[in-house]
């Protein structure tokens, strides 16, 4: 028996199957690492140990379990994390736990039950009969229908606002998952008011949106034949769900949740405008397809793809000679490191068109046939400019220079100066020097680029408690490797000197060699676990950060001497400026008792840490 649902979870679910499934791992010696998915490095930093089921990143200091690795990657509370990995590892969870009774629990239930409404309205109701009609001549067969859940909103003002009230659902609720408009009506002559509640979408084909994990999190809806003006005003064509807690535009991609796994096994993913286009294109058996939905590519939807490819081939209408969305989105792709090539659809056709009026066979060839998204914008740039003109080689630079700047590696930097040269006639030495001013403009510009919820560069910038702590876990990871050299520390390194959580690990850690055997991690950690629930995960990512830097045994206690050398070294010199501080505070009180005092423990801690410094001279010296 498991003493909790969190158990059970953890039980069955490994971390590191868990974590392959957004990003690409390594092994290293017993564990596994990769590079940082919540921060942009070259050197992986990041580490995963099965057997102590925990991941940790040394660069910007993100780890933890599961749970914390879910929450992180998603941006989920723990309620919600906690539903999500209990479903994946089948392990029911009780209703009435107040852990999952979050804002946003409630809102996915809505829009589930909105999906089912839709979708049976499309199926089974009269007034669905204009919809199917029209999911016949969009050739959308019943298969994808059902797979891609498209529904039909009918044509009244509030049906899915009292099919949800009778599921007792409050209007506040039902207002946040955006399904909903709020009215007031007012009647000033008779003093009446009161509020109404519509439905959103009315008379339209519903696609629900999906996250990866496909919980529905809003909807886009397409006006059907036959739909009403309001006002003498034709309805928009389609509608989204507004930015609610759950959903938000720009950080999702339309049928993710179906081609994942397809785009990792290809390695790459294709990208297109609509709804229509992913389904079509899923439908002929291309399901590594997502949609942008409309929006110009963002930073958090080129970071959702990265985890499963580098490689993205765009395949809908551009325009990226001038200053675009479009192109200010491929941008931020190439300086996150992606490869982006694009797909040229024949007779201007989008995939959807393509697929029902040629063929498969002519989409997947378009696929295939892709370019590099530079022969593209070389290719478009110069396409109509007379290069015998001097301000057209200016001109087709100020283009193709800020591009050329987004990648960040220096070689295809290189490479595209030394093309864009020889293609305007000049040399490459001036066309470099205007490149590099450029570089200095575009660094301070993008210095953010990358940066999704917390900042990764500055959560990499240690502080000074983090700077002590990070001694101490390299002291404590050599010990654990090397317990041999324990006595380097013990009766050196005193438990005045230490607080908080690292206080208490290095008692208990005394404790156990001083009972004479080898230290067992996993019996430490029970103990530890008692005294405080969040020491284990310490004590595992102390263990784990020698995977990241491991030293030899010849080399061992020399590092562990260093290492403690440095740590009093800090203690000293920080007790030094408590201490000042405190003296000055006396000399203006004149308290004369107080500073004689004070003085004696400056005196006494400035011998300590005179004599500190000779043995590191004389350890350096060695």
């Amino acid at each position: 028996m498991f003493d909790s649902p969190i158990d059970e979870i953890k039980q069955k679910i490994d971390i590191v199957d868990l974590i392959q499934e957004y990003i690409p791992l390594r092994q290293a010696g017993a564990n596994f690492k990769a590079n940082c998915p919540f921060h942009q490095e070259k050197t992986p930093s990041f580490m995963v140990s099965r057997e102590r089921q925990i991941f940790k990143c040394f660069g910007c200091q993100e780890g933890g379990d599961i749970f914390k690795f879910i929450m992180k990657m998603e941006g989920l509370e723990f309620g919600d994390a906690l539903r999500h990995l209990a479903k994946k590892a089948g392990v029911v969870l009780k209703r009435q736990d107040p852990q999952l009774q979050t804002r946003r629990a409630k809102i996915l239930e809505i829009l589930e039950l909105a999906s089912q409404f839709y979708h049976q309205a499309l199926l089974k109701s009269q007034a669905g009969e204009v919809a199917r009609q029209y999911v016949k001549e969009r050739k959308i067969d019943d298969l994808a229908c059902d797979q891609f859940r498209l529904g039909f909103a009918p044509d009244r003002f509030d049906e899915l606002y009292k099919f949800l009230k009778k599921k007792d659902f409050k209007d506040s609720d039902i207002l946040d998952s955006g399904l909903v408009v709020k009215k007031q009506i007012q009647d000033t002559r008779y003093k009446i008011q009161d509020t109404n509640f519509f439905d959103r979408f009315r008379h339209r084909l519903m696609f629900p949106i999906f996250d990866v994990h496909n919980n529905v999190i809003g909807f886009g809806g397409r006006i059907l034949p036959g739909a009403k003006t309001y006002k003498g005003e034709e309805p928009a064509k389609y509608i989204n769900t507004p930015q609610t807690f759950v959903y938000d535009k720009s950080r999702v991609l339309y049928g993710l949740n179906f081609a994942k796994f397809e785009i990792r096994k290809q390695k790459r993913a294709v990208v297109v405008e609509g709804y229509m286009d992913v389904i079509a294109s899923h439908q002929a058996g291309v399901t590594n397809v997502v949609a942008a939905s409309g929006t110009a590519l963002t930073l958090w939807q080129i970071q959702f793809l990265k985890r499963y490819s580098e490689n993205i081939i765009l395949a809908f209408d551009m325009d990226l000679a001038g200053d675009s969305a479009t192109k200010r989105g491929i941008d931020s792709a190439i300086s996150c490191g992606l490869n982006v090539k694009i797909a040229f659809l024949p007779e201007g056709k989008d995939p959807d068109e393509l697929i029902k009026n040629i063929g498969k066979q002519a989409w997947q060839k378009a696929i295939d046939d892709n370019v590099s998204i530079m022969d593209y914008y070389f290719k478009s740039t110069f396409e109509n400019l007379d290069l015998e003109k001097v301000e057209n080689k200016k001109k087709a630079a100020e283009i193709l220079l800020p591009v050329i700047a987004q990648f960040p590696n220096p070689i295809e930097q290189a490479h595209y100066l030394q093309r864009l040269a020889k293609k305007i006639f000049v040399s490459e030495e001036d066309l470099r020097q205007t490149f590099e001013n450029l570089k200095i403009k575009t660094k301070k510009k993008y210095a953010n680029r990358g940066k999704i919820q917390n900042s990764a560069a500055n959560e990499g910038i240690l502080t000074k408690k983090e700077d002590k702590d990070l001694i101490l876990k390299q002291l404590f990871s050599l010990v654990f490797h090397y317990p041999q050299y324990f006595k380097a520390i013990k009766g050196r390194l005193g438990e005045e000197y230490l607080d908080g959580d690292f206080k208490i690990l290095y008692k208990n850690i005394c404790q156990e060699y001083n009972e004479d055997k080898l230290l067992n991690i996993d019996q430490l950690s029970q103990k530890l676990k008692k005294i405080k629930p969040n020491l284990p995960e310490i004590l595992g990512e102390i263990y784990l950060y020698y995977e990241k830097n491991p030293i030899p045994e010849n080399e061992a206690l020399k590092e562990i001497e260093q290492l403690v050398l440095r740590f009093c070294e800090s203690f000293f010199k920080k007790r030094l400026q408590e201490i000042e501080e405190k003296m000055i505070e006396a000399e203006k009180e004149k308290d004369s008792e107080k500073i004689k005092t004070l003085s004696l423990s400056f005196s006494k801690i400035s011998n300590q840490l005179h004599n500190l410094t000779l043995q590191k001279n004389q350890k350096n010296k060695k």
